[in-house]
């Protein structure tokens, strides 16, 4: 598939499917999870405002997170119109959201 253009995070829909390949885990179908924000903490004392993030968890997969190693962060996932909504940013090992990853959002 070749790549479009960025999607906006408005643009996404739960349960949309995504996609994401990398040489380190190979293709992966997954479907889009809910949207989330991620506070950026700042240990800047004159710059107190507050930054923050747009996310979203999608779910890769049973079994994703047992393929998962160290540098698939910043991979593109992309939707079936060939848009990207985002890149991986981090997935847990272990814990309720097992098979799960949260992409950080394009604006």
């Amino acid at each position: 598939m070749q790549l479009r253009q960025f999607a906006q995070a408005k643009e996404t829909q739960i349960g949309s499917y995504i996609y994401m390949d990398n040489p380190f885990t190979g293709y992966i179908e997954g479907t889009c999870g809910p949207h989330a924000r991620l506070r950026v903490p700042s240990d800047d004392p004159y710059e107190p405002k507050q930054l923050w993030l747009k996310t979203r968890w999608d779910y890769l997969g049973q079994g994703f997170s047992q393929r998962m190693v160290d540098g698939i962060c910043g991979s593109t996932i992309w939707d079936e119109q060939g848009k990207v909504p985002g890149f991986f940013g981090y997935a847990p090992k272990s814990g309720r959201f097992t098979d799960w990853c949260m992409c950080i959002s394009i604006g």
